[in-house]
C-alpha cells in the first residue's frame, strides 16, 4: 500500500505504546508508532464545493456544511483504517482556513528544515 503523507504525529501515547505501557491499535504493530496522518487540505472554490456536496460526495465523508457558505475546505485523511474518506468543512474564508490548519501540523526536523 502506498500513502501520501503530509505529516505524521507522535503523542505521549505513542511513547507509551513503544514502552508495552499501551496496546496499538487493531491490526497495527505493536513497535511502530504514530499512526495520526494528515493528507493534503485544499482550499476549494463554489463550483469544486458544490461538486463535493452532490454528485461526487462519498457517503463516508465527514461534511459539516450550511447552505449560506457556498466555499469550502477539502480535509484528505489518510491511513489504512480511517472511517472517514475526507472532511469537508464551508467556510467563508476557505484559504485562510486552509493555511491555518497546515500551520498547525507538527513540524519535523530533518537537518534543521521542515518536513512535510
Amino acid at each position: 500500500m502506498l500513502v501520501r503523507v503530509r505529516a505524521a504525529g507522535l503523542n505521549g501515547g505513542d511513547m507509551m505504546q513503544l514502552r508495552g505501557l499501551y496496546p496499538a491499535p487493531p491490526g497495527y504493530p505493536q513497535d511502530i508508532p504514530g499512526m495520526e496522518l494528515a493528507g493534503e487540505v485544499v482550499a476549494l472554490d463554489e463550483t469544486q464545493a458544490r461538486a463535493l456536496r452532490g454528485p461526487r460526495a462519498d457517503p463516508a465523508a465527514f461534511m459539516l456544511l450550511r447552505p449560506y457558505l457556498k466555499l469550502a475546505v477539502y480535509i484528505e485523511v489518510i491511513g489504512e483504517h480511517q472511517d472517514r474518506p475526507y472532511w469537508l468543512i464551508g467556510s467563508r474564508r476557505p484559504a485562510e482556513l486552509a493555511a491555518a490548519i497546515e500551520r498547525s501540523r507538527p513540524q519535523a526536523r530533518a537537518g534543521g528544515t521542515p518536513v512535510g
